[in-house]
Protein backbone atom coordinates (compact mmCIF):
# COMPACT_ATOMS: atom_id res chain seq x y z
CA UNK A 1 0.00 0.00 0.00
CA UNK A 2 2.70 1.99 0.73
CA UNK A 3 4.70 1.81 -2.47
CA UNK A 4 1.37 2.65 -4.29
CA UNK A 5 1.35 5.83 -2.60
CA UNK A 6 5.15 6.42 -3.54
CA UNK A 7 4.30 5.98 -6.57
CA UNK A 8 1.46 7.80 -7.19
CA UNK A 9 3.19 10.58 -5.23
CA UNK A 10 6.60 10.52 -7.31
CA UNK A 11 4.51 10.31 -10.46
CA UNK A 12 2.60 13.53 -9.63
CA UNK A 13 5.87 15.12 -8.92
CA UNK A 14 7.34 14.21 -12.50
CA UNK A 15 3.87 15.51 -13.81
CA UNK A 16 4.44 19.17 -11.88
CA UNK A 17 8.10 18.86 -12.94
CA UNK A 18 7.07 18.41 -17.03
CA UNK A 19 4.45 21.07 -16.22
CA UNK A 20 6.83 23.68 -15.30
CA UNK A 21 9.67 22.90 -17.90
CA UNK A 22 6.54 23.48 -20.17
CA UNK A 23 5.49 26.28 -18.98
CA UNK A 24 9.17 28.03 -18.63
CA UNK A 25 9.67 26.92 -22.46
CA UNK A 26 6.15 28.36 -23.43
CA UNK A 27 7.03 31.65 -21.74
CA UNK A 28 10.57 32.43 -22.97
CA UNK A 29 9.50 31.42 -26.45
CA UNK A 30 6.86 34.02 -26.17
CA UNK A 31 9.18 36.98 -24.44
CA UNK A 32 11.62 36.06 -27.77
CA UNK A 33 8.78 36.60 -29.75
CA UNK A 34 7.74 39.88 -27.70
CA UNK A 35 11.41 40.78 -28.03
CA UNK A 36 11.50 40.02 -31.68
CA UNK A 37 8.35 42.26 -32.93
CA UNK A 38 9.93 44.83 -30.21
CA UNK A 39 12.84 45.43 -32.47
CA UNK A 40 11.17 44.94 -35.96
CA UNK A 41 8.99 48.21 -34.21
CA UNK A 42 12.21 49.95 -33.37
CA UNK A 43 13.71 48.98 -36.65
CA UNK A 44 10.82 50.90 -38.45
CA UNK A 45 10.90 54.08 -36.47
CA UNK A 46 14.74 54.52 -36.35
CA UNK A 47 15.65 55.06 -40.17
CA UNK A 48 18.83 53.10 -40.73
CA UNK A 49 20.73 53.16 -44.12
CA UNK A 50 24.39 51.77 -44.96
CA UNK A 51 26.38 53.24 -47.34
CA UNK A 52 29.37 50.89 -48.50
CA UNK A 53 32.78 52.74 -50.81
CA UNK A 54 35.36 50.07 -51.56
CA UNK A 55 37.40 52.88 -51.30
CA UNK A 56 39.01 55.59 -49.06
CA UNK A 57 36.00 57.17 -47.53
CA UNK A 58 38.03 60.57 -47.04
CA UNK A 59 38.67 61.08 -50.85
CA UNK A 60 35.22 60.10 -52.08
CA UNK A 61 32.73 63.28 -51.84
CA UNK A 62 30.37 62.03 -53.55
CA UNK A 63 29.79 59.83 -50.94
CA UNK A 64 30.07 61.43 -48.19
CA UNK A 65 27.61 64.12 -49.21
CA UNK A 66 25.02 60.71 -49.51
CA UNK A 67 26.52 60.42 -45.65
CA UNK A 68 25.37 63.85 -44.63
CA UNK A 69 22.42 64.54 -46.55
CA UNK A 70 20.81 61.32 -44.86
CA UNK A 71 21.54 62.05 -41.20
CA UNK A 72 20.30 66.02 -41.92
CA UNK A 73 17.01 63.85 -42.66
CA UNK A 74 16.74 62.21 -39.39
CA UNK A 75 18.41 58.61 -40.91
CA UNK A 76 20.84 56.44 -38.73
CA UNK A 77 23.70 56.04 -40.86
CA UNK A 78 26.59 53.63 -41.46
CA UNK A 79 29.63 54.71 -43.57
CA UNK A 80 31.80 51.34 -44.46
CA UNK A 81 35.23 51.83 -46.33
CA UNK A 82 38.95 51.78 -45.83
CA UNK A 83 40.60 54.60 -44.19
CA UNK A 84 43.17 56.83 -45.28
CA UNK A 85 42.35 60.74 -46.07
CA UNK A 86 40.47 62.08 -42.80
CA UNK A 87 36.51 62.70 -44.01
CA UNK A 88 34.91 65.84 -43.45
CA UNK A 89 34.58 67.76 -40.37
CA UNK A 90 30.79 67.61 -40.67
CA UNK A 91 31.00 64.04 -41.27
CA UNK A 92 33.75 62.78 -38.22
CA UNK A 93 31.03 65.25 -35.84
CA UNK A 94 27.76 64.12 -36.79
CA UNK A 95 25.93 61.88 -34.02
CA UNK A 96 24.23 59.94 -37.01
CA UNK A 97 26.82 58.85 -39.12
CA UNK A 98 28.89 55.96 -37.59
CA UNK A 99 32.23 55.40 -39.63
CA UNK A 100 33.21 51.40 -40.11
CA UNK A 101 36.62 51.18 -41.27
CA UNK A 102 37.63 48.03 -43.05
CA UNK A 103 41.32 46.77 -43.69
CA UNK A 104 43.24 47.23 -46.82
CA UNK A 105 44.20 44.48 -48.74
CA UNK A 106 47.34 44.28 -50.26
CA UNK A 107 48.25 46.48 -53.54
CA UNK A 108 50.35 45.61 -56.11
CA UNK A 109 52.41 48.05 -57.92
CA UNK A 110 51.41 48.64 -61.31
CA UNK A 111 54.95 47.81 -63.10
CA UNK A 112 54.31 44.26 -62.30
CA UNK A 113 53.80 41.79 -65.06
CA UNK A 114 50.03 41.13 -65.49
CA UNK A 115 50.57 37.14 -64.56
CA UNK A 116 51.03 37.85 -61.74
CA UNK A 117 48.35 40.66 -61.13
CA UNK A 118 45.94 37.79 -62.28
CA UNK A 119 47.41 35.48 -60.23
CA UNK A 120 46.66 37.74 -57.14
CA UNK A 121 43.49 39.06 -58.38
CA UNK A 122 41.17 36.20 -56.72
CA UNK A 123 43.15 36.28 -53.27
CA UNK A 124 42.36 40.26 -53.04
CA UNK A 125 38.84 39.26 -53.99
CA UNK A 126 38.38 36.95 -51.05
CA UNK A 127 39.88 38.80 -48.69
CA UNK A 128 37.54 41.68 -49.33
CA UNK A 129 34.47 38.93 -49.12
CA UNK A 130 35.79 38.61 -45.44
CA UNK A 131 36.10 41.97 -44.56
CA UNK A 132 32.56 43.38 -45.97
CA UNK A 133 30.57 40.14 -44.97
CA UNK A 134 31.83 40.49 -41.12
CA UNK A 135 31.32 44.25 -41.47
CA UNK A 136 27.93 44.20 -43.31
CA UNK A 137 26.62 41.24 -40.92
CA UNK A 138 28.08 41.21 -37.93
CA UNK A 139 29.28 45.41 -36.96
CA UNK A 140 26.14 47.46 -38.42
CA UNK A 141 22.08 47.23 -37.54
CA UNK A 142 19.69 45.76 -39.99
CA UNK A 143 19.57 48.91 -42.40
CA UNK A 144 15.85 49.97 -44.17
CA UNK A 145 18.33 50.66 -47.80
CA UNK A 146 21.76 50.35 -48.61
CA UNK A 147 23.94 52.60 -51.24
CA UNK A 148 26.87 51.09 -52.83
CA UNK A 149 29.66 52.64 -54.96
CA UNK A 150 29.96 51.22 -58.37
CA UNK A 151 32.64 50.65 -59.29
CA UNK A 152 34.35 48.32 -57.49
CA UNK A 153 31.85 45.69 -58.90
CA UNK A 154 33.72 42.48 -58.00
CA UNK A 155 33.51 41.72 -55.54
CA UNK A 156 31.10 43.92 -54.30
CA UNK A 157 27.96 43.78 -55.99
CA UNK A 158 27.56 40.13 -55.32
CA UNK A 159 28.05 40.57 -51.91
CA UNK A 160 25.56 43.65 -50.91
CA UNK A 161 22.94 41.97 -53.23
CA UNK A 162 23.32 38.91 -50.82
CA UNK A 163 22.93 41.12 -47.18
CA UNK A 164 20.16 42.79 -48.98
CA UNK A 165 18.41 39.86 -49.37
CA UNK A 166 19.15 37.74 -45.93
CA UNK A 167 18.11 41.04 -44.52
CA UNK A 168 15.67 42.21 -45.82
CA UNK A 169 17.20 45.57 -47.36
CA UNK A 170 16.57 47.80 -50.19
CA UNK A 171 19.97 47.97 -52.42
CA UNK A 172 20.35 51.38 -54.36
CA UNK A 173 23.61 51.83 -56.35
CA UNK A 174 25.63 54.74 -57.46
CA UNK A 175 27.16 54.52 -60.37
CA UNK A 176 30.18 56.49 -60.94
CA UNK A 177 31.81 53.91 -64.34
CA UNK A 178 31.79 50.51 -64.86
CA UNK A 179 34.01 48.21 -63.42
CA UNK A 180 34.34 46.08 -65.81
CA UNK A 181 35.93 49.21 -68.66
CA UNK A 182 38.44 49.84 -66.16
CA UNK A 183 39.30 46.19 -65.71
CA UNK A 184 39.34 46.28 -69.84
CA UNK A 185 42.00 49.02 -69.77
CA UNK A 186 44.65 46.91 -67.94
CA UNK A 187 43.67 43.47 -69.74
CA UNK A 188 42.21 44.65 -73.13
CA UNK A 189 38.80 44.82 -74.02
CA UNK A 190 38.70 42.03 -75.93
CA UNK A 191 39.79 39.67 -72.80
CA UNK A 192 38.02 37.05 -71.53
CA UNK A 193 38.03 38.02 -67.95
CA UNK A 194 36.77 41.68 -68.88
CA UNK A 195 34.01 39.69 -70.60
CA UNK A 196 32.87 37.44 -67.75
CA UNK A 197 33.29 40.85 -65.73
CA UNK A 198 30.99 42.51 -67.81
CA UNK A 199 28.61 39.93 -67.38
CA UNK A 200 28.55 39.83 -63.52
CA UNK A 201 28.09 43.70 -63.35
CA UNK A 202 25.26 43.49 -65.57
CA UNK A 203 23.95 40.37 -63.65
CA UNK A 204 23.97 41.73 -60.10
CA UNK A 205 23.71 45.74 -61.04
CA UNK A 206 20.71 45.02 -62.76
CA UNK A 207 18.96 43.51 -60.11
CA UNK A 208 18.94 46.75 -57.35
CA UNK A 209 15.80 48.80 -55.80
CA UNK A 210 16.87 52.10 -57.25
CA UNK A 211 20.00 53.65 -59.38
CA UNK A 212 22.03 56.55 -59.37
CA UNK A 213 24.37 58.08 -62.11
CA UNK A 214 27.26 60.55 -62.50
CA UNK A 215 26.37 61.40 -66.29
CA UNK A 216 23.43 61.43 -68.33
CA UNK A 217 24.80 59.38 -70.73
CA UNK A 218 25.33 56.76 -68.09
CA UNK A 219 21.87 56.80 -66.94
CA UNK A 220 20.58 56.27 -70.90
CA UNK A 221 23.25 52.90 -71.29
CA UNK A 222 21.87 51.56 -67.85
CA UNK A 223 18.54 52.16 -69.00
CA UNK A 224 17.93 51.30 -72.76
CA UNK A 225 20.71 48.77 -73.05
CA UNK A 226 20.73 46.85 -69.41
CA UNK A 227 16.77 47.61 -69.28
CA UNK A 228 17.01 48.44 -65.73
Amino acid sequence: MDSDSDYTSSFSDSKILVLLVFILVIFRAFSAFLQKQANNVASVLTKNVTIVVLGDIGRSPRIQYHALSFAQNGWKVDLVGYDGTKPLTSITNNQNINIHYISHPWHLPDSLPKLLFLVYAPIKVYIQILLLYWTLFARINRPNYLLVQNPPSIPTLMIVQFVCWVRQTELIIDWHNFGFTILGLRLGHNNFIVKIAKWYEKLYGGRAHAHLTVTSAMHRELMYKWEV
